[in-house]
């Protein structure tokens, strides 16, 4: 017995130094348990330690101690975390995020789930966004990776373990994934002019109106109006005369800048252009007037010319020449008396 304390002193212990002193192990007492003999199970658990002990430390496992592990119970055991390992894993130790996760755990880890993907919320137990089917193994339409949205931004999924995986598109948006945006102007859907035809069956294009009362409109976008319909609104209608607009002898000035008035042809007037000046009512190719006057625009007579370089004309197509004027050009006057002015004198 003496033998034992002079020769291992410091690893033996009792009155007569025949067993081993705490925290050392083996038949000889020469092992120390995992931790040191100062920090044995690192303070977190017992050690099976003396002559017959396995040096094995059995970690405390309990709320108020910790639930430890390790050879030396220096960490955390696996699902739990914090400085004193008292603190359990979302989804529970056993399963901690749910099993479809992985648990920042560990004596320094902050205990949230870092979820696989298709997986979310806080202990991973549901599907994320844009995902859905019992597994949450099925993707939604238009799934966009960047913002990580399905429905190509532009709705809303039924995603989830019971949902159908269809989109519900944002008004202005169509198609099975959202992915057309329905025509606009200035932010505005089909100009405030129409009505989109807009959702998962729908075709992303613009249904113009066409009534007195909100406008005749046309175009993609609806931002024009339609042929022969004119104002800011497109309410204004066109002169139409049998069938034809400003009678087929002008145009109108149509558009959401133009005001509906006719603008007529060469030879032709009246607000709805369906007069015809004097020199086309029976020769539609000769020039307004005979082109020895001007048409006016609103009357459509002829006001003709009066001078000396066009000539002196008179009649209502400005077919003869005035009286006191001759020649082709209706250009040569006639003799007048000095002293009366008349005509050959009035003999003649």
């Amino acid at each position: 017995v003496i033998a034992h304390w002079s020769s291992r002193p410091a690893r033996w212990d009792g009155p007569s130094c025949s067993v081993c002193k705490q925290y050392y192990y083996g038949s000889s007492c020469t092992s120390v348990c995992p931790g040191g003999e100062c920090n044995a199970c690192s303070g977190h658990g017992n050690c099976s330690d003396g002559l017959t002990g396995t040096g094995l430390c059995t970690c405390t496992s309990d709320s108020g101690g910790g639930y430890w592990d390790l050879s030396a119970c220096q960490n955390c055991r696996s699902g739990v975390y914090g400085f004193s390992c008292n603190q359990i894993c979302p989804g529970g130790e056993d399963l901690p995020c749910t099993g479809h996760g992985r648990c920042v755990d560990g004596y320094s880890g902050s205990g949230l789930c870092i979820c696989v993907s298709h997986w979310a919320t806080a202990n991973c137990s549901a599907c994320a966004t844009g995902y859905y089917g019992s597994e949450c193994q099925y993707q939604c339409p238009g799934f966009v990776s960047s913002t990580q949205l399905p429905c190509s931004g532009a709705g809303d999924c039924s995603d989830g373990f019971d949902g159908s995986g269809l989109c519900s598109c944002y008004t202005g948006y169509a198609g099975l994934d959202c992915s057309l945006s329905c025509p606009r102007v200035n932010g505005t859907i089909c100009n405030g002019a129409g009505n989109c035809s807009d959702g998962p069956s729908g075709t992303g294009l613009c249904g113009c109106y066409s009534d007195s009362k909100r406008g005749y409109w046309t175009g993609t976008s609806c931002n024009q109006c339609q042929s022969a319909y004119a104002g800011p609104n497109c309410t204004i209608a066109c002169p139409w005369i049998n069938g034809s607009i400003c009678s087929g002898n002008g145009v109108c000035n149509s558009g959401v800048s133009g005001d509906g008035t006719c603008i007529c042809y060469v030879g032709y007037a009246g607000w709805n252009c369906s007069l015809s000046c004097p020199g086309l009512i029976y020769n539609p190719t000769a020039a307004p007037c005979n082109g020895q006057g001007v048409c006016q625009s609103d009357t459509g007579t002829c006001n003709c010319y009066q001078n000396a370089t066009l000539g002196y004309f008179t009649g209502l197509a400005c077919d003869t020449c005035a009286l006191g004027w001759s020649g082709a050009k209706c250009t040569l006057a006639c003799p007048r008396n000095s002293t009366t002015s008349e005509i050959c004198s009035g003999t003649g």
